[in-house]
């Protein structure tokens, strides 16, 4: 009933209320995606005189009780309510008639067979995947790339909840963000804890050492154990307590760091100890990183494990000699989830549109490799970059597996097809 009056798919001709009023609509309204009337500032002409107000929407006039609205004076506003079926009498809190109009004899047949088909079937990946080869190509790119910006903005108001935690510090909210990348998806939620629990000016204070940002970093994810047999965990134990100590950090957090169903690249000791090099190497990431203008960064490819840990993935055992440093597609993935959204937010933040540079940077990355690029190209949706694989992830998530088609450009191009 949504999608028929807002595209105001039904007839038109002699539009009454069920009291017999002539009714002419001037504007629909706009659609409210929040509590509160279905529809917000229509205009509606009943009779002789023009309202502006709300529409509100139901199945039937009796859902008006069943919602309790008749309790709740924001819907004093209603200047119409529009149903499906009329199965009761419905009157204001100041006893006026509410008027009515019925839709079930005006909508087509074939309007609601097309709509079910599209919505309400229950899809293989998304809604209108037997139905997609009928959206014009051309449309695609303009709609990718405002999923895209629209992904970033969610994503850059994240980052703004995590800035005013850190008191606006940009560095240090960098710094908890890297963390939560660095620990993946298994980790990702115990990295950004711990980073949290670390003010950044201690990592300012101690990076010179980068043995002691190791031990900042695995004590401090209860990666360290004090009844060690290995001579180099016990030697980033004592560092640990040591600066535990001098710096009165905070109780390590508790999250569990997972080891299981990684490969050991990933491996949160060899992440944190990766994190710790880079913090170590470059004192200044947060310019260094947002001030490049290419994609690329040698700072990042650079980077490897201490001595140590290229001949271990965890302190019981040795393995052969690897230099361990961050792969491509570990620095592309650093890009697209952290960088790039970084600068989208800092720059919005000093009141500049950075949308022309990030799509030009995001379309230089390759397209991401996992369920949701898989699910398109499947049902012939190009996923060719990076822009691509991630406005795909923004269209399935906040759209297609909410079932939003009426906000979707493909759904409504589709249902008025």
């Amino acid at each position: 009933l949504h999608f028929v009056w807002k595209f105001q798919k039904f007839s038109l001709h002699n539009l009454q209320t069920t009291q017999g009023e002539s009714i002419e609509i001037a504007h629909p309204g706009d659609h409210n995606l929040y509590s509160g009337p279905d529809f917000m500032a229509a205009k509606i002409k009943l009779g002789s005189l023009l309202w502006a107000g709300n529409v509100e929407i139901h199945c039937k006039t009796s859902d008006w009780f069943l919602h309790r609205h008749h309790s709740d004076p924001v819907y004093d506003s209603i200047v119409l309510h529009v149903v499906w079926e009329d199965d009761v009498e419905l009157f204001r809190s100041d006893g006026s008639l509410m008027p009515t109009l019925v839709l079930s004899s005006r909508v087509d047949q074939e309007q609601h067979i097309k709509y079910n088909r599209l919505v309400n079937r229950l899809p293989r990946f998304i809604p209108c995947e037997k139905e997609l080869r009928y959206f014009p190509s051309i449309r695609w790119i303009q709609l990718k790339e405002r999923m895209f910006i629209e992904r970033l903005s969610d994503k850059a108001k994240r980052i703004q909840t995590v800035l005013q935690q850190q008191q606006n510090d940009w560095e240090e909210t960098l710094f908890a963000l890297m963390a939560r990348n660095f620990g993946l998806n298994v980790n990702g939620d115990s990295f950004f804890q711990t980073a949290l629990s670390i003010p950044f000016k201690i990592i300012q204070k101690v990076r010179q050492n980068s043995q002691d940002l190791e031990a900042l970093f695995l004590g401090q994810s209860r990666l360290l154990s004090p009844t060690s047999n290995c001579y180099y965990e016990r030697n980033l134990w004592d560092r640990f307590t040591y600066l535990q100590h001098k710096y009165t950090l905070d109780k390590p957090p508790s999250f569990r760091v997972n080891f299981s169903r990684l490969r050991p690249a990933n491996f949160p000791t060899i992440r944190w100890v990766q994190l710790a090099q880079l913090y170590s190497n470059v004192p200044h990431l947060f310019a260094t990183l947002l001030g490049s203008e290419s994609i690329t960064s040698s700072v990042l490819s650079e980077i490897g494990v201490s001595h140590f840990w290229k001949t271990h993935y965890t302190f019981t055992k040795e393995s052969t000699k690897r230099e361990k440093r961050l792969s491509t597609s570990f620095i592309e993935l650093l890009f697209i989830n952290t960088i790039i959204p970084f600068y989208f937010c800092y720059q919005k933040a000093m009141g500049k549109d950075p949308s022309e540079k990030v799509i030009h940077w995001i379309r230089s990355l390759p397209a991401e490799k996992n369920a949701f690029s898989k699910g398109f190209s499947a049902i012939n949706v190009s996923v060719e970059d990076a822009l691509d694989s991630q406005a795909l992830i923004q269209l399935k998530q906040q759209y297609c597996e909410l079932k939003k088609c009426l906000l979707c450009p493909v759904g409504v191009y589709l249902l008025k097809q």
